[in-house]
Parts: C-alpha cells; structure tokens; sequence
C-alpha cells in the first residue's frame, strides 16, 4: 500500500485510496477504487468501495468550501436504493491534510459498464450479453433496463433534486443482472429546500429546447430531465438519437444535433419532413415499440409541463414487456 494515498474518513477512519481509476477521469476530478479501511472496525470490503477526488481547480480558493457544504447536505440526506437500481451517493467526505478532497460512496457491482454502451449499434462491451436491439428477448431486457432507469429517476425526483447533466455515462448497468447505478450525483441540483445548489447545464445532446432560452442560473425543474430521459430511452431501444438525420438542402442553421433540439426537429414528428434522409435504425421505433410513439412524441413535440414523467414510462413499459412473448 506504500504507492497509495492516505485520507482520512470521519466515518470510516484512515481509508487507502488506490492509484486505479474506475472509468474515464473528468474535468471535476477522478473516482479511483478504495485499496483498505486502515481503522477498519466493521469488516468492510474495500472492493466495494470507491472514493471521488477532485481536482485542485474543482475547489481551490472558496469553491473548496461551496463543494464541502453540498457534500455535507448530501450526506444529511441519503437516498434509499432499490431492487434494481442503487445511487452513487457520498457516504463520508474525504480529507487530507485536515482540507477537504472528495469523498466515498459504493462501488458499482463488478463487470458493470456504461449506459453508453447500450445505445448504439455493435458495442463490443455487450457481446452475447442478451441485449441485442432486433431480437426478441434482447428488446425484452433492454426495456426491463429502462424501468430500473426510470424507477430510479422516481425516486430522486421525489426527494426533489434534478440531475441536470443526465446522460448515459452517467449510469453504470450490470449486465447479467441489469442492476444500475446512478453515479456523479454530486453534480446534481438539489432539492431547493435543502438550499441553493446549481448543476452545470449538462450536455448539448441530452439538453431540452429551452436550456437555450432560460436564464443559466435558474433553478431546473423535473421536466428538464425527462426530455434527457427520453433522449436516453430513445437511444437504448434504436441505437441511434432522435434527432439524427440529414436536412434537405433547403433547411439551414441545423448542423449539429443540439441545433435540431433546438429547431425540434424530432425524426418522428411533424418535423420530420424537413429531413432528406432519416437512417434505418430509427424504424424500430414503428416495428416494435408502437406503444411507445405518443411519449416520445409528448416528449419531444409537446410543451416541457406535458412530457411524460419517469413513473408514465415505468409504467407504460412495464405494461409492454407483458405482451412480448
């Protein structure tokens, strides 16, 4: 353990943080496996456990102590995981030096990868793993995945807060089993009644219409991440973005795919006439999830007060997961 950090845990005591990286580092800092509890006075498995550190410029100067007091909040307030779904919260804040550097929260079950890896065509990742979009029990479990997504998001939306950045790299899903974990939930909003704790606008592709029009530090409500969930679910059940096609000639300003979120320029809607070629994956939307069009379509076209919210998906396709053989 002499190449690996010493922090100190007000919980857990000394923690031994390894040099291993779970996942691609971010702007914000890097989340690296725990390698031991040194004071370990409840048998706990360090494999289990991982530690989010931040970079020096996440909280130099009066950041340190803004990211500090939402991390405390945080812990004030935990969430309850599910059946199929559990939240990457912190579960003690991290110090060396006696100064604030992260903090622990579970690790994701072993072998669980990127939501990412499920919303395109022939990820390597998913290799016989059941999932594929065309077959039978492969849509089968790509819609069981869903529900735990979107029981998940229930559940965060009931305690108030607003995931903001919600993208499928924020999700970690374990394959064999579809368990999932929602992770880099120190970047959400939370609840307002626990103070005024903004997240980052998130990621063009995954943001609504009127990210582009609303003040930038406004408080965000739930409506802004089902027009990301939708987003999400669109993808793991056609491989493909809803907004991605080649415009006529005619049509200009809609380059890019924030461009057409923008315009609402949604393959499946009224906007759809505007596109010269509109790829083939986005056909399984009408050859096998016709139940399915009027939420993308409420999600996509309707005002942002009227998209479905994540219990109307849960509950919508629970109900089709029923009808397949």
């Amino acid at each position: 353990m002499k190449n690996n950090a010493e922090y100190v845990s007000p919980k857990f005591g000394r923690v031994y943080i390894s040099t291993y990286k779970l996942g691609t580092e971010g702007a914000e800092g890097a989340v690296l496996q725990v390698d031991a509890f040194r004071d370990n006075q409840s048998n706990l498995n360090a494999k289990d456990y991982c530690a989010k550190l931040y970079a020096k410029k996440t909280i130099e100067g009066k950041k340190r102590g803004e990211r500090e007091k939402k991390i405390a909040t945080m812990l004030k307030h935990a969430l309850d995981d599910g059946p199929k779904w559990s939240y990457g919260w912190p579960l003690s804040e991290l110090k060396q030096s006696d100064r604030f550097s992260g903090f622990l929260m579970k690790r994701a079950r072993q072998g669980s990868i990127s939501l990412g890896e499920f919303t395109f065509n022939n990820a390597a990742k998913l290799k016989g793993a059941f999932y594929d979009f065309d077959d039978t029990q492969g849509r089968k479990n790509r819609l069981r995945l869903i529900c735990n997504i979107a029981a998940g998001v229930k559940g965060l939306h009931a305690a108030g807060h607003v995931l903001v950045d919600f993208k499928p790299s924020n999700i970690l899903v374990h394959p064999p089993t579809g368990e999932i974990m929602f992770v880099d939930l120190d970047s959400l909003q939370l609840s307002k009644q626990l103070g005024k704790f903004l997240a980052p606008l998130g990621t063009p592709e995954y943001m609504p219409p009127e990210a582009y029009v609303d003040p930038a530090d406004q408080l965000r409500v739930n409506s802004w991440d089902y027009f990301s969930m939708a987003v999400i679910f669109y993808q793991m059940l056609t491989g493909i973005h809803p907004y991605c096609g080649t415009p006529k000639e005619f049509v200009t300003g809609v380059d890019t795919l924030e461009d057409k979120i923008k315009s609402r320029m949604y393959v499946g809607g009224a906007e759809a006439k505007k596109y010269d070629v509109i790829p083939k994956p986005h056909n399984r939307i009408t050859n096998f999830y016709k139940d399915l069009q009027p939420l993308f379509g409420a999600a996509f076209e309707g005002p942002a007060a009227q998209r479905p919210s994540a219990e109307k998906w849960g509950l919508q396709i629970f109900e089709l997961i029923k009808k397949l053989p």
